[in-house]
């Protein structure tokens, strides 16, 4: 039986997917606003990335799908004065 033979890894790549890896992260900005989820870099700063839930300053919140800092996708936005809104961003 002969091995087949194994694939070279691109260094490259690797390198690019290590630096985008998800990591928890539960920040307080200078705004006030908390932030409570996972997160990626995105040039040298980390910003909410997949899952997370931002609190606002006002107590409105929302809590969802992010992408690159963004709300993206799937999300509840719930207000202090009781209306909120499902849906997709």
């Amino acid at each position: 039986m002969s091995e087949k033979p194994k694939k070279k890894k691109n260094k490259d790549k690797d390198e690019k997917n290590a630096d985008n890896l998800l990591e928890r992260l539960h920040e307080k900005y200078d705004n006030g606003d908390v932030y409570k989820g996972f997160c990626k870099s995105v040039n040298d700063k980390k910003v909410p990335h997949s899952k997370g839930i931002m609190t606002y300053t006002n107590s409105d919140y929302y809590e969802g799908n992010w992408f690159e800092g963004k709300k993206h996708g799937a999300g509840i936005r719930s207000n202090l004065d009781g209306s909120s809104y499902e849906g997709h961003y």
